[in-house]
């Protein structure tokens, strides 16, 4: 399977790809975001609404819609202890903050990118909040993400926007709470069931890498899809 509306994108260590844009992964109907891996599927909450523009993306109306995608990704509970990767393409309503993906709580953030009021991306991971400077909010298509890289022992993370670090690297923190389900559009709050940092706009996919890739495949993972969401 070539996982991309587009064009290819690097498959060697993929946990996770949901595209709205793949039949495979959501065939236009039902509550049900198929992961085309086959590890984890998600759960449409609260009915964001499918678009069939740019191939095909989820709208999201910063209240209450999100995807539960469960608690089958135990990698992301240590991001001082295991290299990942996680990129998201999405098209955000400014103003507003909004979480693209999360692992994490109000108090443990094990894994989370989101947009904040000034419209720029940021990521915590492991208590380590990373900000950036790109405008990702804009209501036009950027892709973001993270990546978490061992560098001689010392656990590090990275923002990237459309291909691109975005930040300064710095060292990741352990965490305490490894029971959060991986959602994606929102944050859990204080437990495993209440919500925050809703995010309001569209996200076309996300993918999930048990590895860090390297700034070439992230720039070609950003190359084979930019045309299909009009970059």
């Amino acid at each position: 399977m070539g996982y991309s509306f587009g064009g290819p994108i690097v498959t060697d260590g993929l946990h996770f790809y949901v595209d709205a844009a793949d039949n495979n992964s959501y065939p236009d109907s039902g509550t049900t975001w198929f992961d085309l891996v086959g590890n984890q599927n998600g759960t449409l909450t609260n009915s964001p609404s499918f678009d069939n523009s740019n191939g095909g993306c989820f709208d999201f109306d910063g209240t209450n819609d999100h995807v539960v995608c469960g608690n089958n990704f135990s990698f992301l509970d240590d991001p001082d202890a295991n290299e990942f990767t996680i990129t998201a393409w999405i098209n955000g309503a400014a103003g507003a903050y909004g979480t693209v993906f999360s692992k994490a709580d109000t108090s443990n953030r094990m894994v989370q990118i989101y947009t904040e009021t000034d419209d720029t991306a940021k990521i915590n991971v492991g208590g380590t909040n990373i900000a950036g400077s790109t405008i990702v909010a804009d209501s036009t298509w950027h892709n973001v993400g993270m990546v978490i890289r061992n560098d001689g022992g010392t656990f590090k993370a990275q923002l990237y926007v459309d291909g691109v670090a975005d930040a300064s690297e710095a060292a990741v923190g352990s965490t305490t709470a490894t029971d959060r389900d991986f959602l994606i559009g929102a944050r859990r709050g204080s437990d495993n069931s209440d919500l925050g940092y809703l995010f309001d706009g569209k996200i076309a996919s996300v993918a999930i890498w048990t590895r860090a890739l390297h700034i070439n495949q992230l720039e070609q993972n950003f190359n084979a899809q930019r045309t299909r969401f009009g970059i």
